[in-house]
């Protein structure tokens, strides 16, 4: 993912009150989400919904969700 767009993702987490992080991972970007307080599968929850809405709104597809060494798909809502 390109910075502007992590950037961009990170606002839309934080609109439901998700904080996200943009990193670099060699010549892109993620953003990565941790919040200890949350229980693990409703925090994937919450980003999924998060992921989905921001596609959609967005005009995009789908981006890759990496939790906990698995990952998964996640499309526009």
């Amino acid at each position: 993912m390109r910075g502007r767009d992590a950037l961009d993702l990170a606002r839309a987490l934080a609109v439901r009150g998700l904080i996200g992080t943009p990193v670099r991972t060699g010549r892109s970007y993620a953003v990565e989400v941790a919040d200890s307080q949350e229980e693990s599968d409703r925090l994937v929850a919450e980003v999924t919904g998060a992921l989905a809405q921001w596609l959609a709104d967005g005009g995009r597809r789908s981006v890759t969700l990496h939790v906990a060494g698995s990952h998964r798909t996640v499309r526009a809502a």
